[in-house]
Order: structure tokens, then sequence, then C-alpha cells
């Protein structure tokens, strides 16, 4: 074997090792010997001189294996070395605490998990399995009860990055641990040069990581929270995992094409999925910030420029869709691993808990240990003036959900509102203002809803009963239908608890129409408000009038009913009650059409089926007035409602002027204006009028208004 062969392997394994220079030196000489002597052997046997190089290293082991045997070899070595000191300095611990403890004055430390005021059955409901302790009746209810929940995330990930791994780490450098990362995957981990230029060394950076599950997951886990203040990330490319900043890592954007043609096939529009995924996914789109990511659709095809982080959500929402249909799931999360799904389940059990004067760090070593809730506390904790070893939690209840304990424990620690957000498999312990901005996306199955015909009002409900959401307070949780039978939703966990809990209550009643009935409601004219978000009020009513059932304009039927739209400029709420229901503002009475804020039915006059309804005093067509001042919805039979002047209120000082177009239409006109309007706002072209127009998002802040005096609202 030549020199260069032999330092060149040398080498390779002096690299693998990571031996230093006099390390090196102390075994060349005893390894040259050994393959020297073995490599002439070979040869004499009658080997060729390539054969018996190949040979020797083959009984040798190559230096990539060796190298790992070596490395494992010295890891559990020290492993065993450091799991023997913790046991010694724990029994060391325990036996002053005891002798600690023998001397204690009274009162004096309770334990954590035992009371000494409760008898011995009575203190082992606190240990024994939640699902043990029947729940008493005002306990919580089930957040989901009833609906199948499931996960995408993992969709569209090599399988390498979803092999399982265990990790139990504490106090290393967050080199040593992606080392011992790497040689238990086989994976090469490398930090970019952005880690160093942050301030970040890795050498020296210290970290720990308790944990178990696919390999992306656990590497999520590490660098969800800052690392010496620093926010890190990592991305896969080339076969290699990256460990990079986070403002590198949204930098570096590629390109992926993604087949949607499953979706098309169930009614859905390339250009409806292209509009759906900036508000369903985090992170920045060239709609809304110029020279970021990008979508363009290619024939039944999407052409995205994203960063990793922006393409593993796309991948995952694209899966959820996909498997909403034709599944008995009710809603799957595209950016929340499986293993949080278990964390609600464990969260609704009942159990009894008792923390007289604990720490909070103590009290989460409790919950882990005997709830098997795997929980960890969020630097936001630390950085808002909260030390767990410091803080105190003095509570007791008996017969709860964990859930409930929760709420209650953390509302106020040291001056601070915590709140618990099951996140990437965890129990994760933070400030209140940092979870309301941890959003997640889910798409909901709503297809009894849908068959109920009563899709709008629950997006109403929704609206009306959650938040906050993008169309009020910009950056906040978005709610898109991109299908009659689906909705697909972003927001916080508390939130999606709350859907999913409005779902559930409800969906078991519905009574499902019948296309005669579908159709008869179609027919049906009704009223509807839409607010304007700075389009421009002429131009949107002509391209309503000119695009959506041009003929059903400026015309009256056999019947009598007319079909009109008005602009009102609104310069306070009770501007809507004091003119706008007046004889002056919608004629006499509005017959056997009903008012709807957003296609949610608030007011429905008492007048006779089938009565006409009078347009506006000026005709069929546009009219614009601003609304003040007036009388009372007369005509209808609900006369006697008089101006609401003096009902200003803190809502309405607070309460900005706008514009709001009246629209009087058929309920089928109506629905493809909803779905024009909904794709002028998400900036993306989408069908209209076909059947998986999506309905536009309702306005309920404005169902407070139309409340009645006197008339039980």
């Amino acid at each position: 074997m030549s020199e260069q062969e032999f330092d060149l392997y040398l080498r390779l394994m002096s690299r693998l090792l990571r031996l230093s220079k006099d390390q090196e030196a102390a075994i060349a000489d005893e390894l040259r010997d050994h393959m020297e002597e073995r490599f002439t052997e070979l040869l004499r046997a009658g080997l060729t001189r390539e054969q018996a190089i190949e040979r020797a290293l083959g009984e040798f082991g190559d230096a990539a294996g060796l190298a790992r045997e070596f490395s494992s070899l010295a890891w559990r070595k020290r492993r065993r070395f450091w799991t023997r000191v913790s046991l010694a300095s724990a029994v060391t611990a325990a036996g002053v605490a005891i002798g600690l403890v023998s001397f204690w004055p009274r009162p004096g430390f309770v334990p954590l998990i035992a009371n000494p005021l409760l008898a011995d059955n009575d203190a082992e409901k606190i240990t024994k399995p939640a699902a043990e302790s029947p729940a008493e009746e005002n306990s919580a209810p089930s957040e989901a009860s009833g609906l199948v929940i499931h996960s995408s995330a993992k969709a569209g990930l090599p399988r390498e990055l979803t092999m399982p791994v265990s990790l139990e780490l504490v106090d290393v450098t967050l080199k040593e641990l992606t080392d011992h990362l790497s040689q238990t995957t086989a994976l090469p981990i490398k930090f970019d040069a952005a880690v160093t230029e942050a301030g970040v060394n890795p050498e020296e950076a210290r970290t720990k990581l308790i944990t178990s599950g696919p390999l992306f997951e656990v590497l999520d886990r590490l660098f969800d929270d800052t690392i010496e203040g620093n926010l890190l990330s990592w991305t896969y490319r080339d076969g290699l995992i990256h460990i990079t900043t986070e403002d590198d890592m949204v930098g570096r954007l590629f390109v992926r094409s993604y087949d949607v043609s499953p979706l098309v096939a169930h009614g859905i529009a390339v250009e409806a999925v292209a509009g759906l995924i900036p508000g369903a996914t985090s992170g920045s789109w060239d709609i809304e910030e110029p020279g970021t990511s990008t979508i363009n659709p290619l024939g039944r095809r999407l052409v995205i420029k994203a960063d990793f982080r922006q393409h593993r959500k796309i991948a995952g929402l694209l899966a959820g869709l996909q498997s909403i249909f034709g599944s008995k799931t009710d809603v799957i999360l595209t950016d929340e691993p499986e293993s949080t799904l278990q964390i609600p389940e464990m969260l609704r059990k009942p159990g009894s808990f008792e923390f007289p004067d604990n720490p909070l760090a103590e009290v989460g070593q409790w919950i882990l240990e005997t709830q098997r809730v795997p929980i960890r506390f969020h630097s936001s904790v630390v950085e808002a003036g909260v030390n767990p070893d410091e803080a105190r939690i003095n509570l007791t209840l008996l017969n709860k959900p964990l859930s409930v304990v929760l709420g209650l424990m953390l509302e106020n620690v040291q001056g601070t509102e915590l709140e618990a957000v099951p996140h990437l498999g965890e129990l994760s312990v933070m400030t209140a203002d940092t979870a309301y901005g941890l959003y997640a996306t889910g798409v909901y199955r709503i297809r009894a809803f849908e068959e109920a015909d009563v899709t709008t009002e629950l997006i109403a409900a929704i609206y009306a009963t959650t938040g906050p959401w993008d169309r009020d307070e910009p950056g906040t949780g978005t709610l898109q239908q991109p299908h009659p039978g689906v909705l697909v939703i972003r927001h916080t966990a508390r939130v999606h608890a709350e859907i999913q809990r409005l779902i559930a209550e409800h969906q078991k009643t519905l009574v499902a129409v019948t296309p005669e009935e579908r159709a008869e409601r179609d027919r049906h004219f009704e009223i509807r408000l839409y607010r304007l978000k700075g389009e421009s009020e002429d131009d949107i009513v002509q391209i309503i009038q000119t695009t959506v059932e041009p003929e059903s304009w400026n015309s009256i039927t056999p019947g009598g009913e007319a079909s009109w739209t008005r602009m009102v400029h609104i310069n306070r709420p009770s501007d809507l009650i004091g003119a706008g229901l007046g004889g002056g503002g919608f004629g006499g009475g509005m017959g056997g059409g009903f008012f709807q804020i957003g296609g949610a039915p608030v007011v429905t006059p008492p007048g006779g089926p089938g009565a006409p309804a009078a347009a506006p005093t000026n005709g069929p067509g546009t009219s614009s007035a601003p609304m003040t001042g007036g009388g009372g919805m007369g005509g209808g039979g609900m006369g006697g409602v008089g101006g609401a002047g003096g009902m200003e209120s803190k809502k309405e000082a607070a309460f900005e002027p706008t514009t709001v177009l009246l629209v009087r239409n058929t309920h089928g006109v109506h629905r493809k204006i909803d779905a024009l309007l909904h794709s002028i706002r998400r900036k993306a072209l989408m069908p209209f009028d076909s059947p998986s127009a999506p309905s536009l998002e309702p306005i309920p802040e404005y169902g407070t208004v139309f409340k009645l005096p006197g008339s039980g609202g």
C-alpha cells in the first residue's frame, strides 16, 4: 500500500474520530504495521494488489464504521459515568433531605403528592390514573368530543427525516448534541456560517434535550426556542441537515412543483388553491411583500418558490385538503405532529391535584412523572420575569381535568399570565402574549353543515364567538372556504379548541335539506350587508352587476320582487338602527326576505310570505346615501322602533366610519357575490360561480347593532 493511500485512510479516520495531532501520531505506527503485515500476507496468498487492499480494509472495517463504533462506545462510557455521578448525588441529597426533615419545625414542607390531612385511600386519588376518577358534572366539557382529528405535518418529508430518535441529553453543548444526533441517524449535520455570525458558538452554547419521536419533530423541538438569545432553525438539502439562523433560513428560497389535480377533481380550481395558501401558512408572500415567496399556477400544478419551512407547511396543507375528502376525519392539523393531538386528551382526563406552596418547576416535573404529560417551560416565561424555580403554586382541586387545573394555576404567576399550549408533541408553558401569536392550521370537514344549508350560519357563529380575525386585525387568524364542505382555519390552539367544540355540539343535530328545498332557498330574496375594504365603491357595484347574473339586476320579477344595490356611509353603529331600517331606507316592508349580515340572518321582519319588497325610492338600481336620523321599521309590522340617537356607547366611541354595500337579490346570487368579493380580497382569481365557490367572511360585530329595543332582539 502506498504511503499516500495509507495517509488518506488515516486522515479520514482521524477526522471522523476527531483525534488530535498527538493522538493521530500515537496510533499511526501501530496501525501502519498491522495494515502492512496483513497486506503482505494477502499478496503472498496470490491476490492482486487491488484485491489485497480491498480485503485488508474490509477485514479491518471502513473508517466511518470504525469511527461510529468508537464514538458510540465513548458516548456510552460518558453516559454511564454521569449516570453514576447523578445517582450518587441523588442518594446523597436524599440522605441530607431526610436528615433535615427529621429536625424541621412544624408546620414544614408538605410533600407535593401526599396530603397528611387525607386518608390513605384519598391520597391515592392524586396519583392514580385520571380515568379512574369520575368527573363532576360541572367539569370542563370535552373540547373536541366526537371529532376525529389527525395530522398531515409529515407529508412530503423524506423517509430519513421520519426515523425514530430518542435523546436524553442534559447540559451539553449544541455541537455535542448535534454530533450525537448525527451518529445516531447517520445523517451529516452542518452548522452554516450564519450561526457563528449571529454570535452563537456551537461548541460553547449549552442546551438540553430529553425527548423522543421522529427526527423532524426532535429537530423542531430543539430549535423551537431561543439558544443564547438567538432563534436558530434547520433545513434539509442535498442529504445534509443544515443548522442556520431564522433570518438566513427564510432568505433561502427554492422552487418546488405541486400536483393539485386531486383537489381539482373535487371541484377546487387551481387558482383557488393558489389563493388559499398565503392565508393558511406562515411566512411572507410576494402579494403582500414584493420580493418574497411566490405562487404561480401552471396547468394543474402550482410552481412555488418559498423557504424550507413554508414548503413543509404547504405540503401538509395540500395533503390535509386531499385527505379530508372521502374520509371520516373531521379535522386535519397540517403543521402540528400527531403527538400533539394526544396532549388535549391527556388534559381532559379528570383527577385530584394538590399543590401546597410548591415551586412551579416542581409542579411541572410532577405533571411529567405522574400524568405522563411532556411539559417544558418556554424562554418567554423567564424573559417575562418569572422564575419557575421560585414561583410558588398554592392550589387544591379534586376531580377536575388537568386543563382546568393548569388554567387556574397559570392565570397569574408572579404577576404574569401564562398559558399551557399543546405544541410539537409537548405541553409548552409560555406567556399568554407568546401563545396568542402561535398559530396552527386546521382543515375542517363541515359536510353536515353544507348538507343542512347552514354553512354561512356556522361561519358567522365562528366569527362571533372566537377571534381575533385577520379581517379586523391584520396578521391574526384566518378562515377560508375553498369548498362548500371544507373550512381552512389558521389560529391559536385555544381558538381551534373552541371551534371544534362548536362543531361537535351542533353537527349531530343537523338535518340535511333536499335538493328541492335548496333550490327554493336559492330563489328566495334577501338583503345582505357587505363591508367594503378599500374597494372603489362605484367599481365594485359595476363589477357585481356585470359579472354576477347580469339579467337579475335592475328588474322586477313577475311576483313583484326587485333587485338593487345601495351604498351606505356609516358614521356610528346606531346609524343602522336609527335610519337604515326606516321607511325611507328599504321601503314599507321587506316581505318574505330577511336581512343578513354577510350571510348571517339577524332580523326576520314578520311581513307576510311573498309580500313584495319595495326597492329604494329612486327605483331599481344603485343609490348612495348616508344613514342619519330616521324612523322605524314600518309597513312590515315592525313599527314603533324610533331613532337610536341616544344609543351612544363605548363601542360607538371606538367605531371607525365605514362604507357598506346593501344588496337585495336571491340567496343564490348572494352566494356568487360572496365568492367574487372573496376572490378580490384574496388577490386571486377563482371561479365565483362554481359549486366550490367559497362564502364571503361574515361581519358578526354588526350583529349586536341590529338588536331592536323593546322587541326582544
